[in-house]
């Protein structure tokens, strides 16, 4: 017994010498361990990109009441309503300006079908109609040669149809899931749900898949433990990159985000002006914190409301691609947030 304890001790004596001098080490090489800030230029596309403006409204203690129904709206004043609404409820031909400024290279259109108040589009080629009644999904992609594009819209029935330079075609009919295909450098790639088994409960071994046009299965990764949450929470295109996140995880070329910086939580990717923006949250402080343009802000919360299904997903983080708009807490307290960037538009 006491030879046992006294190698114990040893032991213990021994690994408090090595760490000594690994402080020792560090402190004489002049070494900050764990405060190096994080380097997140990779996720920076624009070195003339602009501040984030960050607009925090205190509602209401989280003792008294939560973002978990639509009563929770009370909070909200008018003037926080109203203060950034042209940012964020978008007219209908504003909200796809950015997708004709791709479309208008080749010949192509969308315009909102002015007897209807909705966001109603039609498709047209020069001045002929191709669809009537579609809304566009997600935004145009184009090659890294810029000699062709995708967009793709769907129907009030569930159709979609690709868009690309040569014309209109069918895509994915009878999907359950039918996701944006991009353009990943000078190839189109798109996400398949790729289900082993019909049985929910027998999912496990279910995969999803980012498919070239080739047919090719360019990346493979599991789907959600979480079998109410959405296979996919986004795929997108973004300088050449394409972007899957899918509960709490974002990948970037088949690379985890979460593990390039060492994030345990990454949700909510959307483009803003351009530039990335995107939550994260530390386990080990217990934080949350937004990311823009390759830039950890200083704000930080308990907690945001995200991934929520049914009634209380109407306070998941929302937005166009101008802002940002969510629910958060810090010190006990229930916050509206509003981050984003506001130029001015023509009248």
């Amino acid at each position: 017994m006491k030879t046992k304890q006294y190698a114990i001790w040893n032991s213990r004596g021994t690994i408090l010498i090595s760490l000594m001098v690994l402080v020792g080490m560090l402190l004489f090489t002049g070494c900050e361990a764990n405060n190096e800030p994080i380097d997140l230029s990779l996720l920076k596309s624009s070195s003339g990109s602009s501040d984030l403006i960050v607009e925090e409204y205190e509602l209401v203690d989280v003792e008294t009441d939560s973002p978990t129904h639509m009563e929770f709206t009370q909070w909200l004043t008018p003037d926080m309503i109203h203060k950034r609404a042209v940012w964020k409820n978008l007219t209908p031909d504003c909200a796809v300006q950015d997708i004709n400024t791709v479309l208008s290279k080749y010949g192509y259109s969308i315009e909102h079908e002015p007897m209807l108040s909705s966001y109603t589009y039609r498709l047209l080629e020069n001045y002929a109609i191709l669809l009537n009644d579609i809304y566009p999904v997600g935004i145009a992609t184009e090659n890294q040669d810029q000699d062709n594009f995708a967009l793709l819209v769907q129907n009030y029935e569930g159709d979609s149809y690709l868009l690309q330079k040569s014309g209109l075609q069918e895509w994915q009919p009878g999907g359950v899931y039918t996701y944006t295909p991009v353009y990943y450098q000078n190839e189109l790639v798109y996400p398949v749900i790729h289900y082993t088994s019909q049985v929910a409960s027998e999912f496990g071994d279910s995969t999803i898949q980012i498919v070239s046009e080739s047919g090719e299965v360019i990346y493979e990764t599991s789907l959600p433990s979480n079998p109410v949450m959405a296979p996919i929470q986004s795929f997108q295109s973004w300088n050449n990159h394409w972007i899957l996140e899918k509960e709490g995880e974002v990948i970037m070329d088949g690379k985890s985000l979460n593990e390039e910086f060492g994030f345990d939580e990454i949700f909510e990717w959307r483009i803003i002006q351009g530039e990335p923006f995107f939550f994260v949250y530390d386990d080990e402080s217990s934080t949350y914190s937004m990311v823009y343009a390759g830039k950890l802000l200083d704000q930080s919360y308990d907690d945001i409301a995200h991934y929520q299904c049914c009634e209380p997903a109407m306070f998941n983080p929302d937005g166009t691609g101008y802002m940002t708009w969510f629910y958060a807490v810090r010190d006990g307290k229930w916050y509206y947030v509003e981050a984003g960037i506001y130029p001015a538009f023509e009248k």
